[in-house]
């Protein structure tokens, strides 16, 4: 008991030592929490009279303090919360709650329950939680149904009289639920074992029946084959994960089934999907539905952002890069450093600058000034390489990585074409950009050099990148 209340004592200092840090920054400080990391302007979280993200976080993690980082919720980056932390907060992409206090305190109270039969399967025990709560609310009383408390259809788990059950009964079902998860997982099993989150999306909706409309419905929004495989287009699993999964601002284009046996019925339920509540629980973020290596934007996304950079609508491009970087060259952003600068400035973190040199020094530039860096590609990141006819290099974006398929965004200085083109065309017939697809060792797909220096955001708007595929502005 005494270690206990030092332990805690500890953290109430902790606590208050963030806290300090909080109240020492500016008068800005305040505005900025909420505004920091939607800020287009805003590319540094060291900048002067902004919060200093990076210092909390090293507080916070090292003592498996849970937080909630305004606008990091809306990133397409894994939350560093430690999982094995208490959970203060579960919170979807617009920060509304999925988890109440009430809730949560009861998960907290039943998380030994669910650890020790996840750990028996080798499975994240938020997984059981999950489950828990959809079946029967985070009940420890077998319905009247007679399928148990995580609604056992075929009552393979053994029988389930109605009422209350013991702790040892309890525990016992637990058990049961993780080795049927495990199942459900097929040949994703060993990914599920390492958290992935592809393979808790898949298990989810294996768990539910696989539908084939929701692989369908996936498609329709854009997403690739294997991601409608995996579940990203069911309600069950998905909804709520971002605004066009979500039936408060995607009515007509978001259903689910909603009976047994009936069809497609529109806008899907308000309940958060399992994969969702999953990622609140472990402090995820999910509006790319992906982590960090892989994911990102489908083909037809990468098109429609590109061929949007060149329509320039409600000059939303040209305002973005300035006009120095929108007339360069051809003009209408038709080069390589306007288009990395655009991305970066528009809906990243990363500290762009409009002086940052030629296509070749873009990532040190961006180095320089504190961007992580590294020599593989990861969705979202930046690229350099250095050479070319005049010496000059090139620069561009990851936009996507599904598999071993990589989509990567470009725009040329020796690139005739200006406006919208068709996202594929370069040259007197085609736009300002275009987007490569292929494999990561083809040389194509990086404007004929395979890249080594990549510079990694921390943060992306992907609310924002959403917003600007489907409107052309922002």
């Amino acid at each position: 008991m005494k270690r206990a209340i030092v332990t805690w004592a500890r953290r109430a200092g902790l606590l208050m030592l963030a806290l300090n840090l909080l109240l020492s920054q500016s008068t800005l400080a305040q505005q900025s929490v909420s505004n920091n990391t939607n800020n287009s302007n805003s590319n540094s979280s060291t900048t002067t009279g902004k919060l200093d993200w990076s210092k909390l976080e090293e507080i916070f993690s090292s003592q498996t303090i849970r937080w909630y980082r305004p606008g990091v919720n809306d990133a397409c980056t894994t939350g560093s919360a430690a999982s094995s932390g208490p959970i203060t907060k579960a919170v979807d992409y617009k920060n509304r709650e999925v988890f109440n206090e009430e809730q949560i305190k009861i998960i907290e109270q039943f998380r030994p329950v669910y650890s020790a039969a996840a750990a028996k399967v080798g499975i994240p025990w938020e997984m059981l939680a999950v489950v828990h709560f959809r079946e029967t609310r985070l009940a420890k009383t077998n319905p009247a149904n007679g399928q148990g408390i995580y609604q056992d259809f075929a009552r393979a788990g053994g029988s389930y009289p109605p009422g209350p059950v013991s702790d040892e009964e309890f525990q016992r079902q637990t058990d049961w639920a993780a080795k049927f998860l495990l199942e459900k997982a097929g040949s994703k099993g060993e990914a599920l074992k390492k958290s992935e989150d592809d393979a808790v999306k898949y298990t989810f909706f294996a768990y539910n029946g696989l539908a084939g409309v929701y692989k369908k419905q996936a498609l329709s929004l854009g997403f690739s084959q294997e991601q409608a495989d995996n579940g990203e287009g069911s309600p069950y699993v998905m909804n709520k994960a971002d605004e066009k999964r979500d039936p408060t601002t995607n009515p007509t284009g978001w259903g689910q089934i909603k009976s047994d046996g009936g069809s497609i019925q529109y806008p899907a339920n308000q309940d958060h999907g399992a994969f969702v509540m999953y990622a609140s629980l472990r402090g995820n973020a999910t509006s790319c539905g992906n982590s960090a290596d892989k994911g990102g934007l489908t083909k037809e996304q990468a098109t429609k952002f590109v061929i949007n950079y060149g329509a320039n609508k409600d000059n939303f491009t040209a305002n973005t890069l300035g006009k120095d970087l929108w007339e360069m060259c051809n003009g209408g952003g038709s080069n390589c450093v306007s288009f990395s600068y655009f991305f970066n400035k528009a809906f990243t973190n990363l500290p762009a600058g409009p002086g940052d040199g030629h296509g070749a020094n873009i990532v040190k530039a961006l180095a320089a000034k504190g961007a992580k860096t590294g020599t593989e590609p990861k969705v979202f990141s930046t690229f350099s390489w250095s050479g070319g006819e005049q010496g000059y290099g090139h620069t561009g974006i990851v936009l996507g990585i599904h598999g071993d398929e990589y989509i990567v965004g470009h725009a040329s200085c020796g690139n005739q074409g200006i406006g919208p083109g068709d996202g594929h065309t370069f040259g007197k017939y085609g736009g300002s950009a275009i987007i490569m697809v292929g494999k990561k060792d083809d040389p194509k797909i990086w404007f004929d050099k395979i890249p080594t220096e990549f510079a990694y955001p921390d943060n992306v708007d992907t609310a924002k990148i959403s917003k600007f595929i489907e409107t052309g502005s922002a």
